[in-house]
């Protein structure tokens, strides 16, 4: 018989989430495809002026807080904390260093070799970079630095930094608040509601976070959320038009970069959480039939894909100006070629990422975090989902 702090948490993957995290990153993609990608393309510059999909990183934070507190939580009522907290972090090193560091790597080695032109950003502003990536740092140095060229082609780590500090503080939150987790958690997104926010405060905010912590920490809100998602899967497409709403909500509420007015980040986030209060019933509100299996696997790529997308992104775009075999490739439509490219590029590194850098290692931390315990369904479901 397991002893009580060895009792593994098995926690299983919960489809509609995964779709919500392939619809977040496609949002991020396509954000930005228009700085590193493709160039000039009007069109695409008239939608994400009139529709901004960077606030798809907002729905990456919900997700997140959701996932991570519903694991966190029953392995703390279960466990002594002296032995689960630093199983916690173990796995959550385990599971996103790895990859994380494969890439700052070859970001770092890119710009090194590459420096003519310097089309990821000069070698020392990734190496800076790349270690404000490593430690933990980088939201912190892009609020300070600023975005593109002036930061490196490893500022998509600015929002996995600012997750890897939310894990260091939500086991001390969920231990110090215990049964009024979900009160305190409320408390604090009314604090930050009418905050208005400075460039720091963009890059530190924790809205979305908390609001998937809620959701998974309050159980009236999980009986009312399913409720509504049960009743709403009965209707063909209105998952749609709950993403939809989402979408909509998020995209006009979002500010200018470094301009955000009291309430509008607040608000955002809270129309970020909407489809993850209603997808954490499990309910197949967001099934998408034929679709179902491309979504699926978009979302469990997407912490690679986001690691991987701006580095391919300007590799597709150099390959696709400057390398003479491309050009014969649609040779007048270079956007689309650089588009072509860059997907299939992108498909590549993200399925490669996945099997050789973050699977087998995000298993190992697993198991390494569970001795003794043989708990199959942890090294996999849990870990997959999270």
């Amino acid at each position: 018989m397991k002893a009580r702090n060895e009792k593994p948490c098995v926690v299983r993957r919960i489809e509609d989430i995964e779709i919500l995290r392939a619809l977040a990153i496609t949002l991020v993609l396509i954000e930005h495809s228009v700085w590193n990608l493709v160039f000039d393309v009007p069109w695409l510059l008239r939608l994400l002026r009139a529709v901004p999909m960077w606030c798809g990183v907002d729905l990456f934070f919900a997700v997140s807080g959701f996932v991570i507190t519903r694991g966190l939580l029953p392995a703390l009522r279960d466990g002594a904390p002296r032995v689960v907290l630093p199983r916690f972090w173990l796995r959550r090193a385990f599971r996103l260093w790895p990859a994380s560091w494969f890439w700052l790597g070859l970001i770092v080695l890119g710009s090194v070799l590459f420096r003519n032109p310097p089309f990821m950003g000069t070698a020392s502003l990734n190496w800076r970079g790349a270690l404000a990536g490593a430690f933990g740092f980088a939201n912190i140095r892009f609020a300070q630095n600023g975005f593109g060229r002036a930061y490196g082609a490893s500022f998509p780590y600015w929002s996995l930094s600012l997750e890897e500090q939310f894990y260091v503080v939500l086991p001390l939150l969920i231990l110090l608040a215990r049964r009024h987790l979900a009160v305190v958690v409320s408390l604090l997104l009314l604090v930050q509601m009418p905050l208005a926010h400075d460039r720091l405060y963009f890059f530190t905010r924790t809205d979305g976070l908390l609001w998937g912590v809620l959701i998974a920490s309050s159980p009236a809100l999980s009986r009312c959320g399913g409720t509504v998602a049960r009743a709403l899967a009965a209707w063909p497409g209105a998952g749609f038009l709950v993403a939809a709403v989402s979408l909509a909500g998020m995209s006009q509420l979002s500010p200018p970069f470094e301009q955000s007015p009291p309430f509008r980040l607040g608000l955002l986030a809270m129309f970020a959480a909407l489809p993850v209060w209603l997808a954490a019933c499990d309910a197949d509100l967001f099934a998408a039939g034929r679709l179902q299996p491309a979504l699926l696997w978009l979302g469990s790529r997407s912490y690679a894909l986001y690691l991987c997308h701006v580095p391919v992104f300007q590799c597709a775009a150099a390959l696709s100006h400057w390398w003479p075999p491309a050009a014969h490739l649609l040779p007048d439509h270079g956007e689309l070629r650089s588009a072509l490219i860059g997907l299939v590029l992108l498909a590549a590194a993200a399925e490669f990422t996945y099997r050789v850098a973050e699977t087998p290692l995000r298993r190992l931390g697993s198991r390494l975090a569970a001795p003794g315990s043989d708990a199959p369904a942890e090294t996999t479901r849990q870990g997959q989902a999270q």
